[in-house]
């Protein structure tokens, strides 16, 4: 019987439940990283602005720090990615690691 207990992790038996937490801070992250992406498919400036402006404020309170840091980046920069991304719409695409150009 006590092999049993040690096989179970730790957040069964009473201790810490970061292994029960893992897979809810991975869909974060996840969730996160998507509503970016979507913002970069945007057209409008006003409507990117808007988007990226309710995501760093999303980021930077999520406890999560890579992100509250790439929130503060982005704010820091935020005119001149919008007007990035509004200049490349049509032109290029970004898909996974690798960029397509169509021009």
């Amino acid at each position: 019987m006590r092999g049993v207990e040690r096989a179970r992790p730790r957040s069964y038996l009473g201790g810490s439940n970061t292994t029960l937490r893992r897979p809810i801070v991975r869909a974060r992250h996840y969730s996160m990283k998507e509503a970016f992406a979507a913002i970069l498919d945007r057209h409008q400036p006003n409507v990117v602005h808007t988007k990226l402006e309710e995501w760093t404020s999303w980021a930077s309170h999520s406890g999560l720090k890579p992100f509250a840091k790439a929130a503060r980046t982005i704010g820091k920069y935020m005119e001149g990615i919008v007007a990035y991304v509004v200049k490349m719409d049509g032109r290029s695409r970004v898909s996974g690691t690798a960029v397509d150009t169509c021009s």
